[in-house]
């Protein structure tokens, strides 16, 4: 015969385990995304990153969902975007190489290299959300930038 006492130690346990099941299927899942960015002709001034996670974002002109700043070695930026949740996102990528936090344009469009997840370009302002966005579904992703 069960004693009370296990009985309620079972159904404290049962009940534990329902409770953690519960919060795991909550927590969203998350990614790391490796940014690798190719094409840089010198190592002057600075990367500069940003990783959109919506139309409304991508198309913003405020910072973006995630952003970085890192300097270009041997023709090549690398950075790590950690704890992303799965879902839509998009870069955009330039090199500012006079370092005035801007994508220099001259008379006949932009002076410094850019570019776009997917390498998606445009003939006249940035490429639409839907030719950038990719999915981050993975634990570990990489994501090729090649700047021109």
């Amino acid at each position: 015969m069960v004693s009370k006492h296990w009985l309620r130690v079972g159904v404290a346990m049962a009940a534990g385990v329902l409770l953690a099941t519960s919060a795991a299927a909550k927590e969203p899942e998350t990614g790391t995304l490796t940014l690798d960015a190719t094409g840089f002709e010198s190592e002057d001034g600075e990367v500069l990153i940003q990783l959109a996670n919506s139309r409304e974002d991508y198309e913003s002109d405020d910072d973006g969902f995630r952003v970085a700043k890192i300097k270009a070695v041997g023709g090549k930026a690398t950075t790590v975007f950690e704890g992303l949740p799965y879902g839509e996102y998009a870069i955009k990528v330039f090199h500012d190489e006079n370092a005035n936090g801007e994508l220099d344009i001259g008379w006949t469009g932009p002076e410094e290299v850019y570019g776009f997840s997917n390498d998606a370009r445009s003939l006249m302002g940035p490429p639409d959300w839907d030719e950038t966005k990719f999915t981050l579904s993975e634990a570990a992703q990489t994501a090729k930038v090649a700047v021109k």
